[in-house]
């Protein structure tokens, strides 16, 4: 029993003070209080019951809260890997896109030198075809 109240003893405050405590430390905290509170059952010890049975809910609420926060805490660390990847699906479309439209532009910039190309080659033969029919006029 003595080691019951040392165990209720060291656990109960690190409960209080712990942020997260862990279900290892919940269980056991849970068990030394549920045995406690069985002795003064047993004791017929009504006050030390009810005294039990209060740390027993105040462990039961501190655990389900720690519970709880790590669940939120898992759920936010998925989320944000979730939106994450999200994002980087995101860029790798958004440079895929890129590269494509790059690809087309550097494509229809060739077509346009090679249209232009074609033009200049065009004029300058035609310029050349003119030069040939003109009158030669010397004076």
């Amino acid at each position: 029993m003595k080691i019951m109240l040392c165990l209720i003893m060291v656990l109960m405050p690190c409960l209080a003070q712990a942020a997260w405590p862990t279900p290892s430390a919940c269980y056991q905290a849970h068990r030394a209080a549920s045995q406690r509170m069985a002795q003064a059952i047993a004791d017929q010890d009504n006050v030390g019951a009810a005294k039990w049975r209060g740390q027993l809910a105040t462990i039961v609420a501190q655990c389900r809260a720690a519970q709880q926060a790590q669940d939120n805490r898992r759920t936010q660390q998925r989320y944000l890997q979730e939106r994450q990847q999200q994002e980087e699906l995101n860029q790798q479309r958004y440079l895929q896109q890129r590269r494509q439209q790059d690809q087309i532009n550097q494509q229809r910039n060739a077509q346009r030198r090679i249209a232009e190309q074609q033009r200049l080659r065009q004029r300058i033969q035609q310029q050349h075809l003119n030069q040939r029919n003109m009158p030669d006029i010397r004076y």
